[in-house]
């Protein structure tokens, strides 16, 4: 894993070789570029994320999913994360970037990574799940919820409309 904040434009190169001599193996590269426009991979997770929705992923070894939404300044963000199945270490790592690019927010945990933010700018924010322990990899539930707007309550789980007085009962899991 390797992150840099470009200090200039222009071309960069990659070089990928063994870091023992004479090896060869297969291997997957994955380039994320912040700010800027992504394709998801068929087959892979990632994309936009729904305002409420429960988004979940598999990381396989040297997979990086790739998120995004759009906020305004002032809005509330709060991003969880949380193991479903994954190898001994795996913790998903959640990480927000800006709309400028600049690294706002991260966490990893096995149990329940949280990113909580108030957003300075305005546009489009991403979110990169990988594993925090390389050589790992596992599934992930990602929760999105940005606040103020409209949200949605998965089909499942609770939330909506609070009636005043009353009790309003739910479960909460990883």
């Amino acid at each position: 894993f390797i992150s840099v904040r470009a200090t200039n434009t222009g071309t960069f190169s990659a070089v990928v070789s063994s870091s023992s001599a004479g090896q060869t193996g297969g291997y997957n590269l994955r380039l994320v570029t912040v700010p800027g426009t992504f394709i998801v991979p068929a087959g892979d997770e990632g994309g936009p994320l729904s305002n409420g929705g429960n988004h979940t992923g598999t990381n396989s070894l040297g997979d990086e999913d790739v998120w995004s939404f759009n906020a305004a300044v002032g809005d509330n963000i709060t991003l969880r994360c949380g193991e479903i199945l994954g190898t001994a270490s795996y913790n998903p790592w959640v990480r927000l970037y800006g709309p400028t690019g600049v690294l706002i927010g991260q966490d990893n945990d096995a149990s329940d990574s949280y990113v909580n933010h108030r957003a300075t700018n305005a546009g489009t924010f991403t979110v990169v799940v990988g594993s925090w322990f390389t050589g790992n990899n596992g599934s992930y539930s990602l929760r999105y919820l940005k606040t103020p707007g409209d949200f949605i309550v998965p089909a499942g789980d609770e939330g909506g409309a609070l009636t005043n007085g009353a009790n309003h009962l739910g479960t909460t899991e990883n």
